[in-house]
């Protein structure tokens, strides 16, 4: 093999090290369980053909974005069984201080592949027309335990239907009943259902988000949903 040997030394300009500037850092995360999602997701900035970077972590990583006030943020995640979250703007309003981190919550698809001891609440919301209620959202509010727990979420897709995964706190009674809170638009609907733990629970009837009815939920194995 034939070695090049110049005549002439070589100097280098180290005086000015290319480097990249984090514009803004995405990270997903699942509602449900508060860990990062490092499934495959889409994640682009509206108007730029800049593509992030992954790093080990699972942030989505964007350098050296031209200048701009605001950026658009764009998550396309049903392909790992989460619905699309809307635009999310960059830098956020009001700041949270960890700037350029940008943290994007996702919730489930009734579809995501839950493991089979979650406790699982589906249902599926309606108008009196009989039209489903896209978009919807579902909260339930566990019994009270010491601190308090937050309200668990859902949506509802295309067919009103969803699938709202629960931790059940400790101790708890059979008598103890989970507040449903069903919200779309107009004035929401709430009523207590109590939850068997760590089982597939279903509502045996499509609820009306502008109506009376409430359907009684069992413990069920299967699809519910027509």
């Amino acid at each position: 093999m034939e070695i090049l040997v110049h005549s002439f030394p070589i100097y280098y300009d180290d005086s000015h090290p290319i480097e990249d500037v984090v514009t803004v850092a995405v990270v997903l995360i699942d509602a449900f369980s508060g860990r990062v999602i490092t499934a495959p997701v889409k994640v682009s900035i509206d108007g730029l053909q800049a593509l992030p970077r992954r790093n080990l972590t699972g942030m989505r990583v964007f350098v050296n974005l031209p200048p701009r006030p605001e950026y658009r943020i764009k998550v396309e995640a049903r392909m790992a069984g989460y619905f699309n979250p809307p635009d999310t703007p960059f830098p956020p309003i009001p700041p949270t201080g960890d700037e350029p981190r940008l943290d994007i919550y996702l919730y489930r698809r009734p579809e995501f592949p839950f493991d089979p001891d979650t406790t699982l609440v589906r249902g599926r919301l309606i108008r009196t027309s009989g039209d489903p209620v896209v978009g919807g959202t579902v909260t339930a509010d566990l019994p009270t335990v010491p601190g308090g727990t937050p309200p668990f979420e859902a949506r509802t897709d295309e067919r009103g239907v969803f699938a709202l995964p629960l931790r059940m706190p400790e101790n708890l009674l059979p008598t103890d009943l989970v507040t449903f809170t069903f919200e779309y638009g107009g004035p929401p609907r709430a009523f207590d259902k109590a939850v068997r733990e760590g089982v597939q629970n279903t509502f045996r009837a499509a609820i009306r988000i502008d109506g009376l009815n409430e359907p009684d939920l069992d413990a069920f194995v299967g699809d519910p949903m027509p």
